[in-house]
């Protein structure tokens, strides 16, 4: 996941900076009456996610982690069915990879009664239908986002009304785009008017790609990854990212310089990902003291200052730093994922007439070698 390389090879988890004092100790973390012991979570998930200034009151309640990071969610599955169940405590699965767990019995049912920061998240993220199974829930969203054009806005200022507008020759040699299948997810969901890629097929796929090849004369790079992209933003070899990311406009803010991010009115799709507890998890209390301590609202700040993303726990927008604040339409949130659906990934395997994962991959292979 390329947007997760970004904050590794960059190497920069920020933080807010009004909360680099002590933090106040997590509210309700454990059940009345229980017994603090010093205990090490074993964590199983992406970089980011075990932010330590945003888990530090948890050093006082003898709760400490040892963290494995993962590079893709298949890794998390992997590892919870080769011995993983019985030592691991906590994962941190995206949206695509929260079904297979609960399918193959890996991670439990979660009661958000033992995680008080829960009664604090924006409606939009209770109940969510890809974390659901049997009506109980599986997951706690902890981090979420969009895929815009991210653009220097001192030099692109003719903004597409729509996706497919990026195919005008005006932005010839002007774009830059993240190598990756989603680009097409992007304008199958402009075609189809669904972020369910698990359902389209193979034909709407190859109509997918034809509507993309006019955007593809205009890149001047597809890059390996977002780092890369700040990188040639800030040259100026290139005007604006296909497939963006809004931490990649704090980025270009950082150096100084005027970055933005767009969606054009034919909408994107979200991704979200979320903390799960494995089955057999060995130190249940507190893994629940975990979990509920970096949803507070000031620790799910400091993850998303530190990820460029969007916050859950709607307290958390005031501890933000005030750049950040305005990444997302925290006051319109409802209205912005309604016309922004999160997406459910394509199938693994093939089935009939369905295009499968490998398929939107060689697709998108096909793009690159064009």
């Amino acid at each position: 996941m390329k947007r997760r390389d970004f904050l590794v090879r960059q190497g920069q988890f920020l933080t807010a900076l009004l909360l680099a004092g002590a933090l106040p100790p997590a509210i309700g973390s454990r059940p009345a009456g229980a017994q603090t012991a010093n205990v090490t979570l074993k964590f199983l998930g992406w970089q980011g996610y075990d932010d330590p200034k945003a888990m530090a009151p948890l050093g006082d309640k003898g709760i400490t982690l040892d963290a494995q990071y993962v590079t893709g969610n298949a890794e998390i599955v992997t590892k919870l069915r080769s011995g993983g169940l019985g030592a691991i405590d906590v994962v941190t699965p995206g949206i695509s990879a929260v079904r297979p767990l609960i399918t193959a019995d890996l991670i439990q049912a979660i009661d958000f009664t033992k995680m008080p920061s829960a009664a604090a998240f924006f409606p939009q993220f209770r109940g969510l239908d890809w974390q659901k199974a049997d009506g109980k829930d599986f997951a706690a969203p902890v981090m979420w986002s969009d895929y815009p054009i991210s653009y220097r806005a001192d030099l692109f200022t003719d903004l597409p009304n729509k996706w497919a507008d990026l195919g005008d020759e005006k932005y010839r040699g002007r774009l830059i785009t993240l190598d990756d299948p989603a680009n097409l997810w992007v304008f199958a969901k402009t075609l189809f008017n669904t972020s369910d890629f698990a359902s389209l097929t193979k034909t709407q796929l190859e109509k997918t790609v034809e509507a993309y090849m006019p955007i593809k004369k205009n890149l001047v790079a597809v890059s390996p990854s977002f780092g890369d992209i700040v990188d040639v933003l800030a040259r100026g070899d290139a005007h604006a990212s296909v497939l963006g990311w809004r931490f990649i406009e704090v980025q270009l803010k950082k150096k100084g310089m005027a970055g933005a991010s767009h969606v054009p009115t034919d909408g994107t799709f979200l991704w979200c990902d979320s903390y799960c507890i494995a089955n057999q998890a060995p130190h249940l209390d507190e893994t629940y003291a975990f979990i509920n301590q970096m949803l507070s609202p000031e620790a799910n700040a400091i993850i998303a200052a530190g990820t460029g993303s969007g916050v859950i726990n709607s307290e958390a927008v005031k501890f933000l730093p005030e750049d950040q604040r305005k990444l997302y339409p925290y006051d319109q949130l409802g209205d912005f994922l309604a016309k922004n659906p999160f997406y459910i990934s394509p199938r693994l395997e093939a089935e009939g007439d369905i295009a499968s994962l490998r398929d939107w991959t060689a697709a998108w292979d096909q793009v690159k070698l064009s």
